[in-house]
């Protein structure tokens, strides 16, 4: 355990200062030794607290608010093309994911529970609406849907307004729904067809936008590697870090960028570590 923890801070303070390459391989097996043997359980110091005033420069802290025990388990099971240990030693190689891979479990899947169109359909409906407003709405909507939301496309606009949806909701959601009853779009084809193709098919459609593409594509799809640089959340925890939104985080997450998206997700439910300057 102390072996684990000492390459572990040695990886992370060379990483911070690096110059050598052979620091970024340190690093890496820092994190795979850290997964297999989950020397972290019951963590609560700051032990990475390292710092140098030396060139102006200091390493990311870890709070010790924001640590938990890197044992809590992980429901789901990985697909057989994820490989958790190598995105970590992917993206542990960039100081500004560090302290949310050491914060949070690597999760086996991105993808959440439903159907393909259940997925869709509530990140439509939850478009700029707080979490427990979109939950609400989507209570009512499957409540009225009984098990089969193909069974709603014949509601009329009125009907959707009844339910809590805008009226450009309404009209995007009921446009939706008929596409699938009707076979113009199919959502189960869309699993075998590249990113862009699969952002082309729902963007053509009015009231879906490159978001609600995204969106779908990691937690409907499971792709691993996009950067949602419209989303909101995504810039808001970029800016807290200090780095400016940019196609060139893909270079450097690629990849893994829909994971590393999701660690700057849950960077925003913690504090702001010390960052280089």
């Amino acid at each position: 355990d102390r072996v684990v923890r000492l390459l572990w801070a040695v990886a992370c303070r060379s990483r911070a200062w690096g110059s050598a390459p052979g620091r970024g391989v340190l690093a890496a097996g820092a994190f795979l030794l850290r997964g297999i043997l989950r020397a972290y359980s019951g963590v609560t110091g700051r032990f990475l607290g390292i710092g140098s005033s030396r060139g102006g420069r200091f390493l990311y802290r870890l709070d010790s608010r924001c640590m938990l025990p890197y044992s809590k388990k992980v429901d789901q099971k990985p697909p057989k093309d994820f490989l958790p240990e190598r995105a970590i030693a992917r993206l542990g190689l960039d100081p500004l994911l560090v302290p949310w891979i050491a914060r949070f479990p690597c999760p086996a899947s991105l993808r959440r529970p439903g159907t393909s169109l259940e997925i869709l359909l509530r990140q439509i409906v939850g478009q700029q609406l707080s979490m427990r407003a979109a939950g609400a709405i989507w209570d009512r909507i499957a409540e009225r849907a009984g098990g089969d939301l193909t069974s709603l496309a014949a509601l009329d606009l009125q009907s959707w307004r009844f339910l809590g949806l805008s009226e450009v909701k309404a009209g995007t959601v009921s446009k939706l729904l008929r596409d699938v009853a009707s076979g113009a779009l199919d959502l189960s084809a869309l699993s075998q067809a590249k990113d862009a193709e699969v952002r082309s098919a729902l963007t053509a459609r009015k009231g879906i936008g490159p978001w609600t593409a995204d969106m779908f594509l990691i937690f409907a799809l499971s792709r691993p590697n996009i950067l949602p640089l419209g989303d909101g959340g995504l810039r808001r925890a970029l800016n807290r870090l200090g780095a400016e939104p940019g196609d060139y985080l893909s270079e450097r997450w690629s990849p893994f960028c829909s994971l590393a998206t999701w660690y700057l997700w849950r960077s925003l439910d913690c504090e702001v570590p010390a960052r280089a300057l």
